[in-house]
């Protein structure tokens, strides 16, 4: 039987609907039915941030079997049967998340795009592109692109800049020509050193306003 990778968020006591879940050990349920019933997980790691806060959440790599075939406008998918990989912070999956989006871009074509997305929603921008995502979003820009999003969503941006609301999270990559991850940074918008809704960047391996 054939099984998935994903991801999975659950409160700070590593629990979902009440049940309680453990790293390293697997779980069942008879039956899965999409919301309703069985062990949910999301296949794109950054749509877990859609059903669960990023700065009140734990999240873990998961491998389901048993896997429902029904689909909804999101990654999101039900199983019977669970297990629970390690765990893994917010910046680990946005790095993964942001990895999957770059795998997918021809880094010699530079195009302009541009991305939106309103609460909840993920905005992709390719090379120079803007993305822009609201409440409790994830936005992901090319490179030399701009990444905005608003309160409590994650910004990331390749070689660009990025803002966001308040106790939102952006991070900031730096990649070389085949598109590895060469240095990041991650920083959190807490209205005192980090200001919400201004735009940042990062130079010489710090991260500082950007004077665009």
């Amino acid at each position: 039987m054939d099984k998935i990778k994903g991801f999975k968020g659950f409160n700070k006591d590593l629990k979902c609907l009440d049940k309680q879940y453990k790293v390293g050990e697997t779980f069942t349920e008879e039956k899965a039915e999409l919301c309703k019933t069985g062990m949910h997980f999301c296949e794109n790691p950054c749509d877990i941030f859609v059903y669960y806060t990023q700065s009140k959440s734990r999240f873990c790599e998961v491998e389901a079997e048993d896997v429902s075939n029904v689909i909804t406008s999101d990654s999101k998918m039900v199983c019977k049967k669970l297990t629970v990989k390690d765990e893994i912070s917010v910046f680990d999956i946005c790095k993964i998340a942001v990895n999957v989006f770059f795998d997918n871009i021809k880094f010699k074509d530079k195009i302009k795009k541009a991305a939106n997305a309103g609460s909840y929603g993920d905005a992709n921008a390719w090379d120079y592109g803007a993305a822009n995502a609201g409440y409790r979003g994830v936005s992901i820009s090319g490179e030399r692109g701009s990444s905005s999003v608003g309160e409590g969503g994650i910004s990331l941006s390749y070689s660009g800049k990025a803002r966001g609301g308040i106790v939102s999270i952006l991070i900031l990559f730096n990649r070389d020509e085949n598109g590895h991850i060469i240095d990041e940074h991650m920083i959190k918008v807490d209205g005192v050193k980090i200001l919400p809704d201004k735009w940042y960047i990062y130079d010489k391996g710090c991260v500082v306003l950007s004077n665009e």
